[in-house]
């Protein structure tokens, strides 16, 4: 992004600012967002190029989600959060400071920091979104994926070239096939999830389109992440016992191989036949994509190994610091490298303090932490072996979902909690938590 694609991203950001947030609810204009990143990068990984200005959509959007967030707003996230929320943007800020003190000035490093910050703004605004009408605001959040699931995969199917990436796998909307593949799988698990506790049957409408571009994005990883976000899913809700999720799980088994078959997962897995890691690092060459992620992790670490501390400077993986001109293809060396100990330590305690914050939850039989885990295990998964941080779209998705699910996790199971009455010379009641079992299809949850 050159300082002519920024100063377009600013014009856009000024025209949507004086045109659409002045008429638009706040909760409807989220989700627009949300759908129309999902858009923007399509034709972007065919050889023809972008058929929109990516780059200018993608920082004016991100910039209107932050702007959003900075507005005064009635429902506020609660005070747990303000923690977590404000050391992620210590983080962001370090990393930063770090890239320009290395590289002077650099549109990577800028570029970076508001993506990810924008990725903050999509969660505090889905939580502000979610206390008020959460029944409402988690059937919109099904629905988001939707568009880009029928033009991606109605496109590739009709054979339209824009959609189509190397290897002719489904690249759609999106600048990669890894990214569909991500942003799908996220949008079928909370799909299923959502329709599942809400008994809103219109949502497996949606968890098929995106399972079926999830098929045809043949992305490894994606189905990987997937498969072990639905089992953490099934084994962490508490609406069935024990025996009953055993059952589930043998009944799932024979449709999510045939599914995983149909997706070109076996395809792909023959391309790493004759395996030689170990034989591919010291080499430094490889035959296939697997090999050649063990031979940049490697060349990686040995950067890392230079400046262990503070790393490189946020987005410096995908600009500045490629020993084999890509991206590093693993979440944990990215931060590894960017970041350094110091900041790769903050992260690792923001993800404890979030881990017991969805056990706390899911010990309370409250079925939004078991999504909340069960997107956990995909980020783990899928985030080991691929670029999932710089994958923009699958991120706002991901912190859509996160933030309203956070937010009804803060209410009581029937409603918002009504604040104390002044005067009332009573503590506030507490209210128990009921089954998961008592959510209904006209959106009482629990």
């Amino acid at each position: 992004m050159d300082s002519e694609v920024f100063g377009g991203g600013l014009l856009l950001i000024g025209a949507i600012l004086l045109l659409v947030v002045p008429v638009m609810p706040p909760t409807r204009l989220l989700f627009g967002l949300v759908i129309v990143r999902s858009l923007t990068d399509v034709g972007a990984a065919a050889g023809t190029g972008s058929l929109l200005p990516s780059s200018v959509l993608s920082a004016g959007i991100g910039a209107v989600a932050l702007v959003l967030a900075l507005v005064p707003s009635r429902t506020r996230i609660s005070p747990r959060l303000h923690l977590p929320v404000a050391v992620t943007l210590l983080v962001l800020a370090l990393g930063s400071w770090v890239s320009f003190g290395i590289f002077g000035f650099n549109m990577g490093a800028l570029r970076q920091s508001v993506l990810l910050a924008s990725v903050v703004a999509v969660f505090v605004l889905a939580f502000r979104c979610g206390p008020a009408r959460r029944a409402s605001a988690l059937k919109q959040l099904v629905w988001t994926p939707l568009p880009a699931a029928v033009v991606s995969a109605g496109g590739f199917l009709l054979l339209m070239p824009a959609l189509v990436s190397s290897g002719q796998r489904m690249s759609g909307t999106f600048a990669h096939a890894n990214t569909a593949g991500a942003f799908f799988a996220i949008a079928v698990l909370v799909a299923l999830a959502v329709s599942w506790q809400l008994s809103y049957r219109p949502g497996l409408v949606v968890a098929a389109a995106a399972l079926a571009g999830l098929a045809l994005t043949g992305s490894i990883g994606a189905w990987a992440g997937l498969l072990a976000a639905a089992l953490v899913f099934v084994v962490a809700t508490p609406r069935h016992a024990a025996p009953r999720k055993a059952m589930l799980i043998v009944l799932a088994a024979a449709p999510g191989a045939a599914l995983v078959l149909l997706g070109g997962v076996p395809e792909r897995l023959a391309e790493f036949e004759g395996l030689n890691a170990g034989a591919a690092v010291d080499a430094g060459e490889s035959s296939n994509s697997l090999e050649w992620r063990f031979v940049n992790w490697t060349l990686l670490l040995q950067l890392w190994a230079d400046r262990p501390w503070l790393g490189y400077g946020l987005g410096s993986t995908t600009t500045l610091v490629m020993p084999l001109r890509a991206p590093p293809h693993s979440l944990p060396g990215q931060l590894l490298v960017e970041l350094g100990i110091v900041g790769s330590g903050l992260v690792a305690l923001l993800m404890l303090a979030a881990f017991g914050y969805i056990f706390r939850a899911v010990r309370r039989g409250r079925w939004e932490g078991s999504v909340l885990l069960a997107l956990a295990a995909f980020v783990v998964v899928n985030g080991s072996e691929s670029n999932l941080l710089n994958y923009t779209p699958a991120m706002y998705l991901l912190a859509l979902a996160s933030g309203i699910l956070c937010a009804s996790l803060h209410q009581r199971p029937d409603g918002p909690r009504q604040p104390a009455r002044p005067g009332a010379g009573t503590a506030p009641q507490q209210f128990p938590q009921l089954p998961a079992a008592g959510l209904t299809a006209g959106g009482n949850l629990k």
